[in-house]
């Protein structure tokens, strides 16, 4: 019974491995424990089982073909470029490959193969505990316990609430919108995935309030941070306009063209506790001299600062 139980076992795991890349039948075998002869008995049991599904290439190598996808072509594609900018937050965490595998195994080849590839180049990280405890503390209502450093540095405690969780729409990191129990204050707050060091699930539970709306809090937020919205007033050369269009996204509430081909823009965003627009400042700047911020005053200081402070480090040297 336990040999029978053992193969049934081996032969799901082998399934398994074929259906996501190309394997030797002495590298099923070093990664079962068996020996090569019972592998080909295995890879001849399975061929009556799939027929052509199971295919040899000149290498001697084997793979799982993909079953015909349900899916019509636009419904595939969509499900293609989902899975596929899962994997741009770069999480290798098991749960999460395993996820975007079987959605790779929804879409047809091409498709299937890139980003099947794509998902095994993913590396485990220590960060991957987080995602697996955020997941737990949100979906089973458990408060999350961390030490988060700030962007100066700072580690604090925190016994998190967490209320959503948001994919940053230009550096794909995952962030929680949480409330810190254990400050006064009880507001809801961003906190990075990649700032939570030592995190544990307390016994600890909590309810997310019913008036709670994620995509209020959120609004125009040029990244994922909350508070007060800003528009800026940008003056963009004619050359970059068509780009800026681009990038900007849904930031960007109006664009007037200019006879001289340039544009004023005027780009939506969110202003942290102290007042300042911390993720477009770093936005702004990689447009150089194509763009001029004219207004706020104080977001047009900021970066005219910092431009003349790199323009100071390349004159000294």
């Amino acid at each position: 019974m336990e040999r029978t139980r053992s193969r049934v076992e081996r032969l799901r795991l082998i399934e398994e491995t074929l259906e996501n890349r190309w394997m030797r039948a002495t590298e099923l075998a070093a990664m079962t424990g068996m020996g090569r002869r019972a592998i080909e008995r295995d890879l001849a049991y399975l061929e009556t089982q799939y027929g052509e599904r199971l295919r040899r290439n000149d290498k001697a190598e084997y793979r799982l073909g993909s079953r015909a996808s349900a899916l019509n072509d636009v419904e595939a594609l969509a499900m293609y470029m989902a899975a596929r900018m899962l994997t741009h937050t770069g999480i290798g965490e098991r749960h999460y490959r395993s996820t975007m595998q079987k959605l790779a195994k929804q879409v047809p080849e091409p498709a299937q193969s890139a980003l099947l590839k794509r998902v095994e180049a993913l590396k485990t990280r220590d960060r991957d505990r987080v995602l697996d405890l955020v997941a737990q503390a949100w979906f089973n209502r458990r408060i999350l316990v961390c030490d988060y450093a700030s962007a100066s540095g700072k580690t604090k405690k925190r016994k998190l609430a967490v209320y959503f969780v948001e994919v940053g729409r230009r550096n794909h990191e995952p962030y929680a919108l949480a409330v810190d129990q254990g400050s006064p204050h009880r507001s809801v707050l961003v906190f990075r995935f990649s700032r939570m060091k030592h995190v544990r699930l307390a016994e600890e539970t909590y309810e997310i309030p019913e008036d709670f709306d994620a995509e209020a809090e959120i609004g125009d937020a040029f990244g994922v941070i909350l508070g007060p919205t800003v528009e800026a007033h940008i003056r963009v050369k004619a050359g970059a306009v068509t780009a800026f269009r681009e990038v900007a996204g849904d930031s960007l509430r109006s664009l007037d063209l200019g006879e001289d081909g340039s544009a004023d823009a005027i780009v939506a965003a969110t202003l942290d506790n102290q007042g300042r627009a911390l993720e477009l400042i770093p936005w702004l700047l990689t447009w150089g001299d194509a763009i001029e911020v004219v207004s706020p005053a104080n977001l047009r200081d900021a970066v005219a600062d910092a431009h003349r402070n790199a323009a100071a480090v390349y004159a000294s040297g």
